[in-house]
């Protein structure tokens, strides 16, 4: 279930970050990323994804649930790899919002409208019948370094978009050969 709300999140992080003053980018016509951009994508909105999440948990799980937590070492982990793939990261969001994003692209206030845009939509797409799964995934995700969890996710997308042989996916990763 993580999946889904992080797909949905995701979503409205690309619609947003298309728009550049009174204009939308086409979202029918994205250009793709590379599956290492879009990991890298994923690594910067992780820690405020497990941070909404936890939130959108909080009554249906124990506040000793790892979702909930919201300090120590499992989430600073998570936020030492957003800050070390934010580079690489504003450049795949350069890719999706097109040519004339490079102002956006320099403010400082791109990384927190991110959250700002990401948080309300991971908040409202978890059920509180999802808690327990999303608490047991991140369970099963923590001993791994963030880059290798974030890589896990990234395969997951692209397998389930090759397997649906969907072009509706919200990231936008470049296909792969041998998915």
């Amino acid at each position: 279930m993580m999946k889904r709300a992080g797909i949905r999140a995701l979503a409205a992080l690309w619609i947003g970050l298309g728009a550049t003053g009174a204009q939308a980018i086409d979202v029918t016509a994205k250009l793709c990323v590379s599956a290492d951009e879009a990991s890298r994508l994923m690594l910067v909105v992780a820690p405020d994804a497990i941070e909404a999440a936890g939130m959108a948990c909080a009554k249906s799980l124990p506040s000793s649930a790892l979702i909930r937590q919201t300090n120590g070492p499992f989430l600073d982990k998570f936020r030492a790899e957003a800050d070390l793939a934010w580079p690489k990261a504003k450049l795949a969001i350069g890719k999706i919002a097109g040519d004339d994003s490079t102002a956006m692209l320099d403010s400082a206030f791109l990384r927190p409208m991110l959250s700002a845009m990401l948080v309300p939509e991971i908040t409202k797409a978890i059920k509180p019948a999802d808690c327990a799964t999303i608490d047991h995934i991140v369970t099963l995700l923590a001993p791994l370094p963030p880059r290798n969890a974030a890589d896990l996710i990234v395969t997951i997308m692209q397998l389930k978009s090759t397997k649906q042989k969907s072009s509706e996916s919200p990231v936008p990763i470049c296909a792969k050969t041998g998915l």
